[in-house]
């Protein structure tokens, strides 16, 4: 019992110190928003990954991810759930995480590893992005981004 009194105070200190000040070098985000579609039928279970193309000390380590809902749907996160991401170019990834064996049958794509390849390879992005925070004049919700449609091996033909 002795072994374990020191211990608590070291772990209530690291958890004071780890939840403060964090929010003064938060760079401000701008909500994003966007949809995948892959074969034309939405993207369920992918990961949006924003990653920058010129990112500066600030913003080096954000990159900015989010899942693809049942209706191929995403709101991209930096610092909390949908909050957004700093204005910048960016590189978009989208990807499966890799099955395992709490993964249900058919909710994933067969060639989920073709897809990874082709989509989620961050030295060669099929996608790119402007983020560039509105004018005063523009009022809006969130910045839509255009629909990422994805076309697996065995379809080649949907159109874009």
């Amino acid at each position: 019992m002795d072994i374990c009194r020191p211990m608590l105070p070291i772990f209530v200190i690291a958890t004071f110190v780890g939840c403060g000040g964090g929010d003064a070098s938060r760079v401000p985000v701008l909500p994003v928003r966007g949809k995948v579609l892959l074969d034309g039928n939405p993207a369920v279970g992918a990961y949006v990954e924003f990653v920058q193309t010129n990112p500066t000390d600030a913003t080096r380590k954000i990159s900015p991810t989010c899942s693809v809902d049942e209706q191929g749907d995403y709101l991209l996160s930096t610092y909390t759930a949908g909050d957004g991401i700093p204005e910048g170019e960016y590189s978009v990834l989208v990807r499966w995480p890799v099955p395992d064996a709490m993964t249900e049958p058919d909710s994933y794509p067969e060639n989920w590893e073709y897809l990874r390849e082709v989509y989620g390879v961050r030295e060669n992005p099929q996608f790119e992005v402007l983020i560039q925070k509105p004018t005063e004049e523009e009022e809006i919700k969130a910045i839509v981004i255009p629909t990422f449609q994805l076309v697996s091996e065995e379809n080649e033909d949907v159109e874009e």
